[in-house]
């Protein structure tokens, strides 16, 4: 039999015992011989007739087959059935699936190496297998997001940051954090957890009552998170994993998003200076693994997720002005596909900006452009896959922490205006594209971890 094509070689599953072929490349995998050819494997019924589309593929970490389609870049742990010529609305194909929860099948990730589960009716996924009563994703990412008023209202938590003036970046480290209740700014106890050192530069996400926070100096090792129901910090992981520490340790000013309870974590700065590394936390475990790097390393930059993507913007080249280069350019990371691209530069650089993502768009805030800190605001339309102009802060704000609140507000605190740090916060109503004054923080304060709990 003729070799198989160039990349591609021949493997043997001691498991399957059969033969099966592999991408040296790529890294794809494949029951069947690529180019069409039989594989030198004996036919089973493992290997009798596909949907139109799918292909049996074989996962040597899992050491059992799945299946992809090649149009859809859909996989399955279980067999597609085939389907009758005549089927062709999703209704009809969504009640041929063997999962009993109508309309569910169990599909597996390949990046993040575990099953989830899609309703090919609605086009919903979920990590968890759904039941009767189950949440769509839309809402449910929507309910961590953008929390709803309700019993205890919304609470803006802020952690760390820089407590000394610096034109580029921040210098000190905060050890307070504060809770801002759209009223009043209150301090939150201090850590004092092993891992509870003043964060500078620091990220916070919020999951459920939960803040976590990343990263924020040579000092920290690992990650915590801070209870708003109770009140306590807890070392999250740290003792769980060594990679855990090795990842955040000496990281400054990382970009931190949620995306259906799990955490990515990009770009920021070491000593040695910017970094593209992206990394995926799973709060459940307290696991970090490895995702594709950014195609540029990014110190300083901001990020949010909207629509099911990770915006990274902005951000510098290195630690130091003197030899940085300030970035307009912005990348977007597939987590289902584990791959990067690219879309509209804004209208100008903005290194220590803050990205929110809400009402359908992205919002770019304030930053410094290696001149001067900045006012303005940019806003993308992913939609058109173009930038506009929205009304400015009142005032530059350099390291700015920014996140989305209920009824389309965003609230920005703290930063540096090119003479202090602010203590200063300001309300911003997409609707009337209008900020207003809001109370002040205790603590002046610039790249500081900043989330919204419910």
């Amino acid at each position: 039999m003729a070799a198989p094509p160039a990349g591609w070689e021949e493997k043997f599953s001691a498991q399957h015992k059969r033969a099966f072929y592999r991408n040296a490349t790529t890294g794809e995998t494949s029951w069947t011989r690529p180019g069409g050819a039989a594989a030198a494997a004996p036919a089973s019924s493992s290997t009798a007739a596909l949907s139109a589309g799918w292909s049996e593929k074989y996962s040597a970490q899992h050491q059992r087959a799945y299946y992809q389609n090649a149009a859809t870049g859909e996989t399955s742990w279980n067999r597609p059935a085939v389907k009758p010529a005549a089927v062709g609305s999703r209704q009809q194909r969504s009640e041929q699936t063997t999962n009993p929860l109508h309309g569910w099948t169990e599909k597996y990730s390949a990046q993040h190496q575990r099953a989830y589960y899609r309703n090919d009716a609605t086009g919903e996924t979920s990590w968890t297998q759904p039941g009767t009563t189950a949440v769509p994703r839309a809402v449910r990412q929507r309910s961590i997001t953008q929390p709803t008023q309700g019993a205890g209202g919304v609470t803006v938590c802020v952690f760390g940051g820089g407590k000394q003036a610096s034109a580029f970046t921040c210098q000190g480290s905060c050890p307070e954090a504060e809770s801002f209740d759209l009223q009043t700014w209150r301090v939150c106890d201090a850590p004092t957890t092993t891992g509870g050192a003043p964060r500078g530069g620091c990220a916070a996400v919020a999951i459920g009552s939960k803040a976590y926070v990343f990263g924020g100096g040579r000092a920290v090792t690992g990650v915590q998170f801070y209870d708003r129901a109770d009140g306590t910090w807890t070392d999250a992981g740290r003792y769980r994993s060594t990679r855990l520490l090795n990842c955040l340790q000496g990281v400054h000013c990382p970009a931190a998003t949620e995306l259906d309870g799990l955490v990515y974590l990009v770009g920021g700065h070491d000593t040695s200076g910017a970094l593209a590394s992206v990394h995926l936390y799973l709060p459940d475990s307290g696991r970090m693994c490895h995702l594709s790097e950014m195609r540029t390393p990014r110190a300083g930059c901001s990020c949010a997720t909207l629509a099911n993507l990770l915006y990274v913007v902005g951000g510098r080249s290195g630690a130091f002005s003197c030899t940085a280069v300030w970035y307009s350019s912005v990348e977007v990371y597939d987590p289902q596909e584990d791959v990067w691209s690219r879309t509209s530069n804004m209208s100008e650089p903005r290194d220590g900006c803050a990205a929110v993502a809400t009402s359908g768009r992205l919002y770019v805030l304030g930053g410094n452009d290696r001149n001067r800190p900045l006012s303005s605001v940019e806003i993308f339309d992913p939609k058109e896959g173009t930038w506009s102009d929205g009304a400015p802060m009142s005032t530059a704000r350099h390291g700015v922490g920014a996140v989305a609140l209920p009824g389309g507000k965003i609230i920005a605190c703290g930063g540096w205006d090119g003479k202090q740090l602010l203590k200063s916060c300001e309300m911003y109503d997409i609707a009337q594209d209008q900020w207003s004054p809001v109370s002040d923080m205790t603590h002046g304060r610039m790249y500081p971890g900043i989330c919204a709990i419910n």
